[in-house]
């Protein structure tokens, strides 16, 4: 999900069962793309 005020990305995922959002990664778009987080 990008931010469109800032240049960051959240990697995350929604669990509807257990009414959680599990956050992976933070990443500035700054940055290479080759360092993107690998995310499952």
């Amino acid at each position: 999900m990008p931010f469109k005020s800032f240049p960051y990305m959240v990697f995350f995922d929604i669990n509807e069962q257990e009414k959680a959002i599990y956050i992976y990664s933070v990443f500035n778009t700054n940055q290479d793309p080759e360092k993107y987080p690998k995310v499952k």
